[in-house]
């Protein structure tokens, strides 16, 4: 039985090499891959014993030329300006981030955080009995400005108590009181608590910016020796990437749709179906869909087809390849990103050459990494061969566009 799985194996692999070599040998542009045909397998059994003849039937999807016109392609490139504004939001934001939390004797800020310790009481403002207490943490913002509330509890010092009626205190619903501040798990009995509360102030934190000096500019630049200025104007460049980037992305939209309405991209769209219906079929069975909502699909599946047959065009045409060190310093920077985000401190070299190995190895990773760079050159190509209109707009209108953009 092995024997014989080995020679369908190696029988199977010759097969699609020899399929490889006709498309490249006649120069074909095909939609998918082959399909076996259905009822047309080998008529004899497979036997590794016997020397003998196998015959296999493929139907493929011959796309037929077309003319790619770059003259009649035109689009709009939309971007903005780095404002100041902008900066000094990213700058207030990392001094967060690199700050620390402080201890206060009272409540100040809006955003200062509360330990509370609250306990239910009866009617006459004693404790009552089989009554809920809880440990909890809220800023103080959470406290309305109405009714005086908020100013009341500005006005605590530590391990002072007061009696609060919490439900009207709280800017929050009765359930989520109950659920997060005073830990209770089944909020149908919330009827059933008091109004009023004995609330003590445990503890008082707010978190405090980081200082401009040789510290933070060692853990946001690197060099201790930076100024303000330098950090600035790097938030600047890096900025002036992300809209870069944000505008290049809605950009390869733009072509994608201006190129695809104009390109006479022809094929059977029975086969397209064919083809979603078996890729359909090579799902497990609880993840496959429905034949009529295969069906819906289709006008999307053209489209996107097309594209993906013009995609792969340029590829070949422009001889499209990825080099082995332009795999490594993708995936080393892919690392250093991570570490950036995840723990907001700089990988060393020598920490990344302990890692990197280990990374390399991970097969799917690697994969996903070289198409990731292909589609990047198709991109970049893409970009510089069509006629493109620049055009500066406000943050305002940016944004906006761009929030238009991801809801379609």
């Amino acid at each position: 039985m092995i024997g014989n799985q080995v020679l369908v194996d190696t029988i199977i692999d010759m097969v699609s090499e020899g399929i490889d070599e006709y498309v490249k040998k006649e120069n074909l542009q095909l939609l998918g891959s082959p399909l076996p045909i259905e009822g047309k397998a080998p008529d004899v059994a497979f036997d590794i014993q016997k020397s003998q003849p196998y015959s296999f039937e493929y139907e493929i999807g011959i796309v037929p030329p077309y003319e790619l016109n770059w003259d009649n392609f035109t689009v709009t490139q939309y971007t903005r300006k780095v404002e100041e504004s902008d900066v000094n939001e990213v700058l207030e934001s990392m001094r967060m981030r690199y700050g620390k939390q402080i201890e206060l004797t009272k409540p100040v800020e809006n955003s200062d955080v509360l330990e509370v310790y609250l306990v239910e009481l009866d009617e006459a403002g004693n404790v009552k009995d089989d009554g809920v207490d809880n440990t909890a943490t809220l800023p103080l913002d959470f406290f309305k400005e109405e009714g005086g509330h908020r100013e009341r509890v500005k006005a605590m010092n530590l391990n002072e108590s007061i009696k609060i009626e919490l439900f009207e205190a709280v800017n929050k619903s009765k359930e989520d009181i109950a659920r997060h501040l005073l830990d209770m798990q089944r909020t149908e009995f919330v009827h059933t608590l008091s109004p009023l509360f004995e609330m003590q102030l445990k503890k008082v934190t707010n978190h405090e910016p980081a200082s401009l000096d040789a510290e933070f500019f060692m853990q946001t630049l690197q060099n201790p020796n930076a100024t303000e200025s330098d950090l600035r104007e790097d938030i600047r460049r890096n900025l002036a990437d992300y809209i870069q980037r944000d505008s290049e992305h809605r950009l390869m939209h733009d072509i994608e749709h201006e190129i695809v309405s104009k390109t006479n991209v022809r094929f059977s769209e029975d086969f397209l179906y064919k083809i979603i219906q078996h890729n359909n079929n090579q799902r497990e069975a609880d993840k496959r869909i429905s034949e009529e909502e295969l069906k819906a699909q289709i006008p999307q599946q053209i489209e996107k087809a097309r594209w993906e047959l013009i995609r792969h065009r340029i590829k070949q045409e422009s001889n499209i390849e990825v080099q082995g060190e332009e795999v490594v310093d993708a995936v080393a920077a892919q690392i250093r990103y991570a570490v950036q985000m995840q723990y907001g401190r700089f990988l060393t070299d020598e920490e990344l050459e302990s890692i990197l190995p280990k990374a390399l190895e991970n097969k799917e990773s690697v994969s996903r990494t070289v198409n990731n760079l292909i589609n990047q050159k198709i991109d970049g190509i893409l970009i510089e061969r069509i006629n493109k209109v620049e055009q500066v707009i406000s943050k305002e209108e940016f944004n906006k566009y761009f929030e238009n953009h991801h809801h379609h």
